[in-house]
C-alpha cells in the first residue's frame, strides 16, 4: 500500500468541529452531531433510548485498508507522547540490523528499567527473536532497551538510528528519544505517522504474526522460562481480528495503532491520548466495519452545524419523512434523504452535504 497516498488524502482535510444537537423535549437523550470535513461519522439507530458515544481519544486516525479513504480523524497531526507503540519503530531497526538467531548478553543497566519489564538480569543470554516478542507481545521496555544496547551501542544512539529510518518511512511529524516510549522530552509521534508506521511494520511477516500471539514462553539460553501475555485484549475478541500495538503511561494515557478486521474488510486505526481505548476500538469497529445499511452515515462537509431534527423537519415538509422528527439518523431518515436527493436531482448518497442543505432548508 502506499503509505504516501494516505498523506495526499489526509492533508486536504481541515480539522474537524463537533455540534451538539439542540435536546428533545420529553424524555430524549441528548445526542451529539459530529460535523468533520475528513471523514463521515456514524450515527446510532433510529431509537429512542439510544445516546451516541464519542471515541474519547485526544487524537484518532482511521482508514479503510482497501482504498486508503479516510473514515474518521480527529487532529490526526497532532504531536504527542506514543507510549509503547514506539517499539514499532525500534522493531524495525532491530530487524534492520541483528540477524533474530544471534544471542545477545544482558547489560546489568537494564535492571533498573522502569515497568513494563519482563525482570531480566545482566548476564542473560536470550536469542533476538526471543527478546523482540517480549518487546510486542509484553511490551517489556527493559528487552527493548538491551535490543537497543546491542543494536548501536548505546539507547541514546539507538534513538538516532530510530529517527533516521522514521524519516525514511516518511514520519515527518515525528521525533524519538529512546526504544521503548518511557516519557522523555522532544519523544512524540501522530497518530497519522502511526498508521503509516504500522503498515509499513505490517510489511514484516515476523512482526505481525508476533503481535497476534496471545501468550507464550520465552526461554533464556540458561533455562529460565519467562511468560509473556500480549497486553492487547482484543485477541480474544471472536467477532473481530484486532492486531496491533498498545500503549500506556500517565503522560500519554492509553495509546493504540493497528488494524481491526471483519470478514474482509480492515480498517487501520490509531489513537493517542485515550481515556478508554477499547471503547475507542469498538466504537471504530462498530461503525466502520458494519453494513452500511444496518449502520447509516451522515456526512456534513462544511463548518455549518446541521441539526438533524431540522433535517427530519424539512424531510417532512417536502413529504419525504412521514414521523416526527426524533433527532436520532437512522435507515428511515436516511432512505427518506436518499428519496429527497433523486427527486431533486442532488448525488443519492444518504449525506448532508452543503447542496443537500441549500434545498432541504427551503423547506424551513
Amino acid at each position: 500500500m502506499d503509505c504516501f497516498c494516505v498523506k495526499r488524502v489526509a492533508q486536504a482535510f481541515p480539522k474537524e468541529a463537533i455540534f451538539k444537537a439542540n435536546m428533545l423535549k420529553e424524555k430524549v437523550i441528548p445526542i451529539f452531531l459530529v460535523v468533520s470535513l475528513l471523514a463521515p461519522v456514524s450515527l446510532s439507530a433510529e431509537t429512542s433510548d439510544t445516546q451516541i458515544s464519542l471515541p474519547t481519544a485526544h487524537s484518532a486516525f482511521v482508514i479503510d485498508a482497501a482504498n486508503d479513504q479516510v473514515l474518521f480523524a480527529r487532529s490526526p497531526h497532532a504531536k504527542m507522547a506514543p507510549a509503547s507503540t514506539t517499539k514499532l519503530l525500534s522493531a524495525l531497526v532491530i530487524l534492520d540490523t541483528l540477524p533474530m538467531d544471534q544471542v545477545i548478553t544482558v547489560p546489568s543497566s537494564v535492571e533498573k528499567t522502569e515497568p513494563t519489564q519482563i525482570h531480566l538480569h545482566g548476564g542473560e543470554r536470550f536469542y533476538v527473536r526471543d527478546l523482540l516478542r517480549a518487546v510486542l507481545i509484553k511490551s517489556a521496555n527493559d528487552a527493548a532497551k538491551t535490543l537497543a544496547i546491542a543494536c548501536a551501542g548505546s539507547e541514546s544512539t539507538f534513538a538516532q538510528k530510530m529517527n533516521r529510518k522514521a524519516e525514511a518511512l516518511g514520519l515527518q511529524d515525528s521525533k524519538f528519544q529512546n526504544a521503548s516510549g518511557l516519557p522523555a522530552e522532544d519523544h512524540y509521534s501522530t497518530v497519522y505517522d502511526l498508521v503509516e508506521l504500522f503498515q509499513a511494520a505490517e510489511k514484516n511477516d515476523f512482526l505481525i504474526r508476533t503481535l497476534g500471539i496471545k501468550a507464550m514462553y520465552i526461554t533464556s539460553l540458561d533455562g529460565r522460562r519467562i511468560f509473556l501475555k500480549n497486553h492487547n485484549k482484543m485477541l480474544w475478541s471472536e467477532r473481530k481480528k484486532v492486531i496491533g500495538k498498545t500503549g500506556w503511561t500517565r503522560n500519554a494515557r492509553h495509546c493504540f495503532v493497528g488494524f481491526i478486521q471483519s470478514g474482509n474488510r480492515k480498517i487501520y486505526v490509531a489513537v493517542l491520548g485515550s481515556k478508554k481505548k477499547w471503547k475507542d476500538l469498538h466504537y471504530f469497529a462498530d461503525r466502520y466495519l458494519q453494513n452500511s445499511t444496518s449502520k447509516p452515515q451522515v456526512m456534513v462537509k462544511n463548518q455549518e452545524s446541521y441539526n438533524i431534527r431540522q433535517i427530519q423537519a424539512a424531510l417532512r415538509q417536502a413529504g419525504f419523512f412521514k414521523r416526527n422528527p426524533t433527532g436520532y439518523f437512522g435507515p428511515v431518515t436516511r432512505h427518506a434523504l436518499i428519496r429527497f436527493q433523486k427527486a431533486h436531482h442532488l448525488n443519492p448518497d444518504g449525506t448532508v452535504g452543503v447542496e443537500t442543505w441549500q434545498v432541504l432548508s427551503r423547506y424551513l
